[in-house]
């Protein structure tokens, strides 16, 4: 697909599929419109005919005709690598009653794209995170050199995120006690919690050494 990277490849059907779970977030980017990127999540598929997704007609053009634009879509699966999975469609339809739903036409390929270049670990090991003045403490369920995903119990109250800088403290005895600077590469409500992805600001060469 246009403008995604090298290392994409063309997912399997039944591949992208399994990972297309209900409620997951799809970021749609209206191709006609300035490329401008809208939320939705998944509310359902019928495999060779469409798509369909709820959005907040809030957060949707308002008095733009946009049944028959081309869009891009793509949704996150944070797993061990982590992967960006996306795919162009048709918007065959919008509806408002009794929900919000966009219907898509489904897609002929889809590709994904591999967003760490090593796999992480699954852990369960309790940290606190400083955001500005604020610290929450939660649990980081998987980790590698470069980064981890934090959860939460709830979201907190944060806005821009792309541009947020944590502080975190690891408790366990490889990490000594150490401050870890992180940048917030993504985040996203899951049924564990407020789930942060993170990118550490250097390497962490003392995750080789968990048990």
């Amino acid at each position: 697909m246009a403008g995604e990277q090298q290392d994409t490849d063309k997912a399997e059907q039944e591949y992208w599929i399994d990972h297309l779970k209900f409620g997951v977030r799809v970021d749609i980017q209206l191709l006609e419109l300035q490329k401008r990127r809208y939320h939705a999540e998944l509310m359902g598929l019928r495999i060779g005919r469409y798509i369909a997704l709820r959005y907040d007609p809030n957060n949707w053009p308002v008095g733009e005709q946009t049944t028959g634009m081309m869009v891009v879509c793509r949704y996150l699966v944070e797993e061990t690598l982590g992967e960006i999975f996306a795919f162009k469609a048709e918007i065959l339809q919008l509806i408002r009653h009794p929900d919000h739903l966009i219907f898509l036409a489904f897609p002929k390929e889809v590709f994904r794209r591999s967003l760490r270049d090593t796999a992480r670990s699954e852990v369960n090991l309790p940290a606190t995170a400083s955001i500005g003045e604020h610290s929450y403490v939660g649990q980081i369920i998987d980790i590698s050199e470069g980064g981890c995903r934090l959860v939460l119990p709830q979201e907190p109250d944060v806005h821009e995120w792309q541009q947020q800088v944590l502080k975190l403290v690891i408790d366990c005895p490889q990490s000594q006690g150490a401050t870890h600077t992180a940048k917030v590469r993504n985040h996203r409500e899951e049924e564990e919690g407020f789930c942060l992805g993170l990118q550490f600001e250097a390497p962490q060469a003392w995750v080789q050494t968990l048990p």
